[in-house]
């Protein structure tokens, strides 16, 4: 990830990439294998684009960090 926050890389850059990435998967690959690479790379690049935001200073690292919140467990 760090390799990748001081390039210009933005949004559209992750959905073309999971176009590409999904047109491929799909022409190589069997069908099932091919849903499940292409679940897997968006996992991926939802982490990376998060990743380099953070790294950016875009978005907190913990968001949730400065609200006062209540966890009660169901059991």
């Amino acid at each position: 990830m760090q390799a990748h926050a001081p390039l210009p890389i933005e949004a559209a850059h992750f959905g073309r990439w999971m176009e590409l990435w999904a047109e491929t998967a799909r022409e190589h690959c069997p069908p099932d294998a091919a849903d499940r690479f292409v679940l897997l790379a968006g996992r991926i690049a939802r982490s990376l684009e998060h990743g380099i935001a953070v790294h950016r200073g875009e978005l907190p690292l913990f968001p949730h960090a400065n609200q006062e919140t209540t966890h009660v467990r169901a059991d």
